[in-house]
């Protein structure tokens, strides 16, 4: 019996340290760390980020953490988007160069029943195939683009909102992933704003800033934060 922890969008909240305490095999955080429409200050969330990059590494195997777009545009120049923290980006530049070894683009979780690919905002064909992106090994691919080059996953596409068949794992917005999603997944994401975690079947979206998904030998739960 699996038992899957799946933490939305943080950007800077430490609801997540409430699920330390659970029995889990493992914990995925969608990526977002940084940039929060709260007034919370960037060192706060750069303390929240070292945090969660220290649980991490104190438990390698069992947790993972994906990269969002807020995190994103602070170690590739050529991006600056919405909530960009100027004041703060040289430390934040740092904390995430630091991390850099324990983050990652996509992530795949079986339990038996379904495949579950976690990314921060879904992965299209189109986009795979613009990358010769062999599907295979799709995860081991897109983890090791992003070694490779990072530029590969900047905006991309004519839309300014990302909904864009064209854009990538941290960028794409609902409409566009369902329209050309990549076959055979459960796609687990985040970065759209959602009041509640909403399970669509093939399309679960978990940027609920008060929730976290309990997968539970393939029964799914959305289950509340504790709010302090």
């Amino acid at each position: 019996m699996k038992k899957i922890i799946a933490v939305g969008d943080t950007h800077g909240r430490r609801y997540w340290e409430q699920l330390k305490r659970y029995q889990f095999d493992r914990m995925i955080f969608i990526g977002d760390y940084f940039d929060s429409e709260k007034p919370i200050p960037y060192q706060t969330q750069i303390e929240n980020f070292n945090n969660i990059v220290e649980f991490k590494r104190e438990n390698p195997d069992k947790v993972v953490l994906l990269i969002g777009n807020h995190d994103y545009h602070y170690i590739e120049p050529l991006e600056e988007y919405s909530g960009y923290q100027h004041y703060g980006t040289q430390n934040i530049k740092e904390a995430i160069t630091d991390a850099l070894d324990v983050l990652q683009v996509a992530h795949l979780e079986e339990d038996g029943i379904e495949m579950y690919l976690f990314t921060h905002a879904g992965l299209t064909k189109t986009w795979c195939e613009l990358r010769k992106i062999d599907q295979c090994n799709l995860v081991e691919n897109v983890n090791r683009l992003f070694i490779e080059d990072q530029s590969d996953f900047c905006f991309y596409g004519f839309n300014g909102y990302g909904d864009d068949i064209t854009q990538g794992p941290l960028w794409v917005r609902p409409n566009s992933l369902e329209l050309d999603s990549v076959e055979g997944y459960t796609q687990v994401v985040g970065h759209t704003n959602y009041s509640v975690i909403t399970d669509k079947g093939n399309y679960i979206y978990i940027d609920s800033p008060e929730e976290y998904l309990f997968i539970n030998d393939g029964n799914r739960q959305v289950k509340q934060f504790y709010l302090r």
